[in-house]
């Protein structure tokens, strides 16, 4: 199994880190300077460059593990097919999580495209009428005033 410190993600994870942190330390200290140089500003960027150093490992902490990470044998589980399959894609585990058997299911229990945008055009034509209804009705109640 891959450890999650070597994905492709925490690797990227970890260059940006080691960019930023002695960027920010270096940042930090060249403010501190200025400050006890007489610059009252740079006080404020004293403790804003730390700041952005601390966030930055929470960051790259959040980011190396929040890695949803598939155990080897559950990886091999959903590449062999299920017991009971006569053809090489029933029940096999496709892109996403999906079941690739479920394209053969008839077409009466699956709807079409076609049929599912002509019942939204329906219902969106319903509401659109009773939607133009409520408007008249309000209409009708209080006719626009002359000014």
């Amino acid at each position: 199994m891959r450890s999650r410190w070597w994905t492709p993600r925490a690797i990227s994870a970890h260059v940006t880190l080691a960019v930023c942190e002695p960027g920010f330390g270096a940042l930090a200290w060249w403010q501190v300077d200025r400050a006890l140089g007489g610059n009252s500003l740079s006080w404020v960027y004293v403790f804003e460059w730390p700041f952005f150093g601390v966030y930055a490992v929470f960051l790259w902490w959040r980011i190396v593990h929040d890695q949803p990470l598939v155990p080897e044998g559950l990886a091999r589980a959903l590449d062999r097919p299920t017991k009971g399959a006569t053809d090489s894609t029933a029940g096999r585990v496709g892109g996403g999580g999906r079941v690739e058997a479920a394209r053969d299911a008839p077409a009466r229990l699956r709807p079409s495209r076609a049929r599912r945008a002509e019942e939204r055009a329906r219902r969106e034509e319903r509401e659109l009428a009773a939607y133009n209804r409520y408007l008249a009705s309000l209409s009708a109640e209080d006719p626009p005033k002359r000014w």
